[in-house]
């Protein structure tokens, strides 16, 4: 187990309809306080739902560390008798899907969407422990769920524009991009190692690229252009050398990067490589961008392409 119970440990069960609604109130809370002046430990079990953050949230005071332990459902049926197991399961994923219940990265960035800020999480097969601290209100925006969504990239002249993408992270993906950078990093292609915020079908889009034909959207309002460096996050921006920040912000960003001529295996590298296409650029636009395509069209059918934007590292979806 990943964490022994604690004397004033709450335990909140979810199988019962008064979970949801009635997480520790203020009352509760502040007698906890006398005890423990900077920190709770909450215990809850699975499936933890959105409302139960929710309404967990408005309770806890900011400045206060926060130790949260998931249980994780156990099996509740014997193997020996098939056919009841299977209702026993039936009955049990009727129940989870009734209740909502979130993916670890739903999980994660909803506890950072309402105030929190997220110091570490461990998992194993039994529970799930997570540390955090509450520092601030809920945020004020605007969860998309939908197949296609926009979300906010810097463009021409430091512009945040609305870039159009088909989804294929999880809703609260977004909110988890810092923990992600300070916890997992980059591997070698720019990409956030061991990314679970990915869903399964994404995986697949990003493969084919499919998820980048909703940004033709981008190119036909006028805020990117066919050719050019992709469009950044302000975070990822800010991760960029001043000088190469400045000069980003003389182009408009593109569909097809100077990446996927390149093929650059780090970040210095990858600076590089768009320092010198966009000063080539400058000089001769439309001489820079044919070889950069020809490039890309060499490399695909060399087989050395590999699927790496430095925007999956970036945004959810």
């Amino acid at each position: 187990m990943i964490a022994e119970r604690h004397p004033l440990l709450i335990d909140i069960i979810s199988e019962q309809k008064t979970s949801c609604q009635n997480p520790p109130g203020p009352v509760l809370i502040k007698e906890l306080m006398k005890h423990h002046t900077r920190s709770l430990f909450i215990e809850w079990h699975e499936p933890v739902t959105l409302e139960m953050i929710s309404a967990f949230s408005q309770f806890v005071p900011q400045k206060v560390k926060v130790n949260l332990i998931i249980r994780k459902q156990g099996k509740e049926c014997t193997e020996s008798q098939n056919k009841k197991t299977r209702q026993c399961r039936l009955r049990k994923r009727d129940h989870i899907d009734k209740m909502k219940m979130l993916h670890l990265s739903d999980l994660l960035g909803a506890l950072v969407y309402y105030g929190f800020d997220l110091n570490e999480y461990k998992h194993d097969s039994d529970s799930v422990f997570i540390s955090l601290y509450k520092t601030r209100e809920k945020s004020d925006d605007l969860i998309q769920r939908g197949w296609f969504i926009s979300i906010p990239r810097v463009g021409l002249g430091g512009k945040v524009f609305k870039l159009y993408k088909i989804r294929t992270m999880y809703p609260f993906a977004r909110y988890l991009h810092t923990f992600m950078v300070r916890t997992h990093g980059f591997d070698h292609s720019c990409k956030i190692d061991s990314d679970f915020r990915i869903t399964p079908l994404g995986k697949y889009l990003r493969k084919f690229f499919l998820d980048e034909l909703a940004q033709i959207m981008n190119i036909l309002k006028g805020d990117m252009t066919l050719i050019g460096v992709r469009p950044l996050c302000q975070e990822t921006l800010a991760l960029y050398p001043p000088d190469l920040q400045n000069l980003r912000l003389k182009f408009k960003p593109g569909l097809l990067p100077p990446f996927y001529a390149d093929l650059p295996r780090n970040y210095k590298e990858l600076f590089e490589s768009e320092r010198n296409y966009l000063n080539s650029k400058y000089q001769s636009p439309f001489k820079t961008d044919i070889k950069l395509v020809a490039k890309i069209i060499y490399n695909l059918f060399t087989h050395k392409k590999r699927q790496v934007t430095l925007e999956s590292s970036c945004h959810s979806i």
